[in-house]
């Protein structure tokens, strides 16, 4: 604690400080997506604000990141397929072809999937792709679309846009009940509160050359193991950090109040720590 020092803090450099104090996640959650019983692991760093939304989250926790990515791939396939019956037309060709799915290649990285000359004859004849960085985008949404059909997600029928839909309206609900987990767990619901919180507290402060907000980042262990580790109060980090640093130096800028981000109970070490910090 002694090595840390009191960082300002206001509405321009909020993610910069955000980004210097590196908060991080580790903790595990019901894994709605096997429904196996079993918990998934999930490890998340936050540089700035928005990485507390969903959207950013998702990117941070594999397993929903490559689903995610499935997802986008059927539903850009989809706006592909959208007045054009050809591409339709074509691609239930190959679907319904069950002895054409059991040979084809390992092109995608699957046990089966188009090969290369009949994704090219597919976009070719449907002209769904112009540049070559489409063709290759589409080559990768129908490999997408065939490698979800063996695998049993998906099961084709005349109506091959319906089913799409389904399928993704499926991986929404699933994403939806797996985030709700990750979201809704203890552990963010504590950090994001905490810099929600001090982030509203910074956007409604008027900060001066007279009124400045400044942020330790210090945990309750740290703190009472500086009270610990010191004979007086008035010996400890803490109080150096908030006296002596500030009031005893001759330009220092004394502290007019002092807010605390932390959780409280009946136990031994909480009760020490509120008696020792109000000496402070």
């Amino acid at each position: 604690l002694k090595d840390r020092k009191f960082i300002f803090i206001d509405r321009d450099n909020f993610n910069g400080v955000l980004k210097g104090i590196k908060p991080r996640l580790a903790y595990r959650v019901d894994n709605t997506l096997a429904k196996n019983g079993t918990q998934l692991g999930v490890e998340l760093n936050f540089n700035t604000l928005e990485d507390f939304e969903p959207q950013n989250v998702v990117k941070q926790v594999e397993p929903l990141r490559k689903l995610l990515e499935v997802r986008n791939k059927l539903a850009d396939l989809r706006n592909k397929m959208g007045g054009n019956d050809k591409l339709e037309e074509l691609l239930m060709d190959v679907l319904q072809n069950t002895e054409k799915l059991k040979t084809l290649g390992k092109e995608f990285g699957r046990e089966a999937a188009v090969p290369a000359t009949d994704a090219k004859d597919i976009i070719s004849e449907s002209r769904v792709a112009r540049s070559e960085t489409e063709r290759t985008r589409t080559r990768d949404l129908i490999g997408e679309l065939v490698g979800q059909v063996l695998e049993g997600e998906m099961t084709p029928s005349k109506d091959l846009i319906a089913v799409l839909d389904a399928r993704i309206a499926e991986i929404d609900s699933m994403l939806s009940e797996q985030m709700n987990e990750i979201m809704h767990a203890r552990e963010f619901q504590q950090l994001e509160a905490s810099w929600r919180g001090l982030k509203y507290q910074v956007d409604q402060t008027e900060t001066s050359t007279t009124l400045k907000i400044h942020l330790l980042n210090a945990s309750k262990k740290d703190l009472v193991r500086d009270l610990k580790a010191s004979s007086e109060f008035d010996q400890s980090a803490l109080f150096k950090k908030i006296y002596e640093e500030e009031y005893g130096t001759f330009g220092g800028a004394p502290f007019g109040m002092l807010l605390g981000d932390y959780e409280f109970n009946r136990n031994p070490e909480d009760m020490y720590l509120l008696e020792e910090i109000s000496h402070v």
